[in-house]
């Protein structure tokens, strides 16, 4: 987060800055606040998902923009609400698998009941790995699709036929060595770096990046960064969760996240929410995500907000209480294969936002450009961190936010907000939106 002042130890982060803290409350009526204030972005509680669009109503406008939305927020959900527990579980279940298989090695023998315990337990492993952790880390190129969830499953089976052919036929020393060769493969598994290199979250990998992208295709040089608040629980330390996405071969490394605390995680949603927070209404929202979309490290990120209703109708009431409430509109603009509606509106952006494609600068401090008039001005194409080196076009003046709105079955997106209004944005201002989903 690049945050100017008392937070310029971060000035040096590309890609992942944020907005200054201030909440908008989640609906409607932006109203400028401070960091310190209790965010009150509620939603309906929704239940956990273990696959894409499960919530999802179907019908309303842009049906096929909507299943792939619904792909998109279900996954980040998950990773946000059920992860964590999911690998809890996980490593509980090969733990089982183990002294099961340890116990049995210490038998003189080992009969068809000991067999069948054995069974079961590995039946249990990869019924949960089939379940669990399948839909959420299937990958179909590079060296992980022969290391993922599908491999193991079909592994643990040809390990326990093996012991089984050879407990049939009474065969203990050939028993005892597939029993220490099945242990040493469950440790293995159980090992941390082996959870977070097949099951990483930091960063995630497919198939989320596929359905943020809307491709099978190697992204190449993309990456995006996904924010999500857990309601359900307010004391969750994760309450505030917030994750890079990007292919495992991508030669950008992006640097790392500077959220490690709660307040800089809930410092960074709120600077989501102030952007966004004319096309934001918490009336029958039921759940929403940010996503912010990134080319490489040099270059500024493209925003995009994700509210999902209880159906296409309450969606499309949602939309008539942002039209006819802090928004105005423009006219609609064809992006993508889609219809979007341009809108404007007032939201007070103190703010250095590469997220937004424009660096903005406080007027209070020392890294400010002033124009020859003395007054503060941005960039339109800069390297983040290092305004100095370019031209600057335009002064800051105003905070109209510019932005695109959609509605697709249940949910409401919105993308690219910014101060420049959309006619004098450079021509490849959409560069990272294009690598989305949406377009």
């Amino acid at each position: 987060m690049l945050r100017i002042g008392a937070t310029a130890s971060l000035a040096g982060l590309t890609g992942c800055a944020g907005l200054l803290g201030s909440d908008d409350g989640g609906d409607s009526t932006p109203a400028p606040t401070t960091q310190g204030q209790q965010s009150t972005d509620t939603a309906t509680p929704i239940p956990e998902t273990g696959t894409p669009s499960e919530t999802a109503t179907p019908g309303g406008p842009n049906p096929e923009l909507a299943a792939a939305t619904g792909d998109v927020l279900s996954e980040i959900r998950w990773f946000a609400t059920s992860y964590s527990n999911t690998i809890v579980q996980y490593r509980a279940h090969i733990r089982k698998a183990l002294d099961t298989a340890e116990h049995l090695s210490r038998q003189t023998g080992i009969s068809e009941a000991q067999v069948e315990r054995l069974s079961s337990v590995i039946g249990e492993l990869t019924t949960y790995i089939d379940e669990r952790l399948d839909p959420h880390f299937k990958e179909f190129s590079g060296e992980y699709a022969t290391q993922g969830p599908d491999i193991i499953v079909r592994e643990l089976n040809s390990r326990l036929s093996t012991i089984e052919q050879f407990a049939n036929t009474g065969d203990v020393s050939r028993v005892d060595e597939e029993l220490a060769s099945l242990r040493t493969y469950l440790n293995g598994l159980e090992n941390p770096d082996t959870v977070n290199t097949l099951f990483s979250d930091s960063p995630i990998h497919d198939p989320l990046l596929r359905y943020i992208t809307g491709t099978d295709n190697s992204p190449g040089e993309f990456a995006a960064i996904v924010l999500y608040r857990n309601n359900k629980n307010q004391t969750d330390p994760n309450e505030y969760y917030i994750r890079y996405v990007q292919t495992r071969n991508n030669n950008w490394n992006p640097d790392p996240l500077p959220f490690g605390s709660e307040y800089e995680r809930k410092a960074y949603y709120q600077d989501m929410q102030t952007i966004f927070s004319g096309v934001s209404t918490s009336s029958g929202r039921q759940d929403r995500a940010f996503v912010a979309a990134h080319t490489n490290n040099d270059a500024p990120a493209r925003l995009i907000s994700i509210q999902e209703f209880e159906d296409p109708p309450g969606a499309a009431n949602a939309l008539e209480t942002i039209i006819e409430g802090p928004v105005d509109t423009d006219d609609e603009e064809e992006l993508g294969s889609h219809t979007w509606q341009r809108v404007f509106y007032f939201s007070e952006l103190n703010t250095l936002d590469p997220h937004s494609g424009y660096l903005i600068y406080e007027s209070d401090s020392d890294s400010i450009v002033y124009n020859d008039q003395g007054e503060p001005v941005r960039s339109d194409d800069s390297v983040i961190g290092d305004p100095e080196s370019y031209e600057f076009t335009r002064d800051i003046k105003g905070d109209v936010v510019y932005a695109y709105l959609i509605q697709a079955g249940s949910y409401l997106v919105a993308m690219a907000p910014s101060l420049t209004i959309w006619n004098e944005r450079s021509s490849d201002s959409r560069n990272a939106l294009e690598q989305t989903w949406l377009l």
